[in-house]
């Protein structure tokens, strides 16, 4: 029986992942949440509810939304009368999963399965998984969205690193260097072609050789120094990630770690490498590259706009 007085308006629900493979049922009961305004996420429910390995039951399922200020009634439901449910609903699915039922449209019902994604199956696609046990929820009075719970800030993962401006304003004057050589080597060209080979100027020949074989010693001096900065902050930095991601995880119940493959803890800190490489290379490297582009594009336009605009429309 379908029942909707307007009181808890519905609104959009969205898909909620699981990533453990006995929080579906928790997952399924935050995505029915969200379609009456209450934003819950899965470390949240985590910490509020503890879910064995074995997974949840109806009647957990119940306890949990009673918690939340949901009312649960679960059913025993033919397929040809899942259209009368109050939607969007719980599924228990395949006998070991569950999955939320949102709407049945044109003879299609929506399917969002926290293991996978948004799915639109036909009632006899349907069947080959439903097990005929529902749990329809809907709020009640003592529905309200809990207090915010505290998020880990991105800040605190390089907490503990000292000097790290210092070394990516080092990093910043190496590249400038480095680039800058980029910058002058045509002009060097540029001075042997226009000056010294029409009028045979073998002093000025000589001392632009020097000139140009001094700053390629700098230019690689730079490089060097850059790339033992590099490796440097780059192994001091994956250190203190990978203490503050063990710090953290070391605080977790034991039962997170029960519920987890040994793959999957350490795939934890081995996501820490895009974000120092972010961090160390990334964010100093693209902005100065950005400026050289900009610089080599001035250049150009000093030496000839027509060859500027040409480059810049084949760009």
């Amino acid at each position: 029986m379908k029942l909707d007085l307007g009181i808890f308006p519905s609104g959009r629900m969205k898909l909620i992942r699981q990533t453990e493979m006995s929080e579906c049922g928790l997952a399924c009961v935050a995505m029915v949440a969200s379609n009456w305004g209450l934003d819950l996420d899965m470390p949240y429910l985590r910490r509020r509810f503890s879910i064995s390995q074995r997974g949840a039951t109806i009647n957990t399922l119940m306890v949990v939304a009673s918690k939340l200020g949901l009312s649960a009634r679960p059913l025993k439901v033919p397929l040809d009368e899942l259209e009368y449910l109050q939607l969007p609903a719980i599924l228990h699915w395949d006998l070991n999963h569950y999955v939320v039922l949102q709407k049945i449209e044109s003879g299609k019902a929506t399917i969002f399965d926290p293991a996978a994604s948004i799915k639109k199956l036909t009632i006899e696609e349907l069947s080959e998984h439903f097990t005929g046990i529902a749990l329809e929820l809907a709020p009640i009075e003592d529905f309200k969205q809990p207090e915010p719970s505290p998020k880990l800030r991105f800040s605190q993962l390089w907490h503990g690193v000292s000097g790290l401006r210092r070394t990516l304003l080092q990093i910043a004057v190496l590249t400038v260097i480095t680039q800058g050589f980029v910058l002058l080597s045509p002009y060097f060209l540029q001075l042997a072609v226009d000056h010294v080979i029409p009028s045979y100027d073998i002093p000025f020949l000589v001392v632009l050789s020097v000139g140009f074989g001094l700053f390629a010693l700098i230019y690689a001096i730079s490089h060097f120094l850059r790339s033992f900065v590099f490796l440097s902050s780059g192994t001091l930095l994956s250190f203190v990630m990978a203490s503050n991601i063990g710090r953290q995880l070391f605080r977790l119940p034991v039962e997170w770690f029960e519920r987890r493959h040994v793959g999957d803890i350490l795939s934890r800190f081995q996501s820490l490498q895009p974000i120092q490489d972010l961090l160390i290379k990334g964010s100093v490297v693209t902005a100065l590259d950005g400026v050289l582009a900009i610089a080599i594009l001035v250049v150009m336009f000093l030496y000839s706009p027509l060859l500027a605009l040409g480059f810049v429309d084949k760009a």
